[in-house]
């Protein structure tokens, strides 16, 4: 009797365990349907505009809200103030791109770069004004910094 019944209980083991394993499949494939349908779902355009040689759009569906998600999270996560740029390489073409993202009510940063070259431009004229009025307290290697400053300024 003995090797029967130990039969027996490794007999409801190993069912135990199948049903284990049924169970585990059939959470992975619901979490996989879950999957595909954040990212193979649709995404509508509602509107989209160039604005002060920004391009501004309204989209609208699951995959989008999914990336969007991913990316706050990564926004939060990493550590970001203002804004968070992301690389990413496109085997078909072999090249990088870059999506940066940003708060909405923080500086673009054109918006930053515009600020800041009128502060620098402020700064020049200021640096001139003591130039051409205080020569007296005017050092020679401030000229080379006022000349880094301008060009700062012109350059694109």
């Amino acid at each position: 009797m003995w090797p029967f019944s130990k039969i027996k209980q490794q007999q409801h083991t190993i069912f135990a365990f199948n049903q284990k394993i049924t169970e585990q499949q059939k959470t992975i494939n619901e979490l996989d349907e879950k999957i595909k349908q954040l990212v193979l779902g649709e995404i509508t355009v509602e509107e989209l505009s160039v604005k002060n040689n920004e391009l501004n759009g309204k989209f609208k569906g699951k995959p989008l809200q999914f990336l969007a998600e991913s990316f706050v999270d990564q926004f939060k996560n990493g550590g970001a103030k203002n804004y968070l740029e992301m690389e990413f390489w496109d085997q078909r073409d072999e090249q990088k791109y870059k999506i940066t993202m940003q708060r909405s009510n923080g500086l673009t940063s054109s918006q930053k770069a515009k600020k800041l070259t009128g502060l620098l431009e402020r700064s020049i004229c200021g640096f001139e004004y003591i130039r051409d009025n205080h020569n007296k307290i005017w050092v020679t290697a401030n000229d080379e910094f006022l000349a880094e400053l301008k060009a700062a300024v012109e350059k694109p």
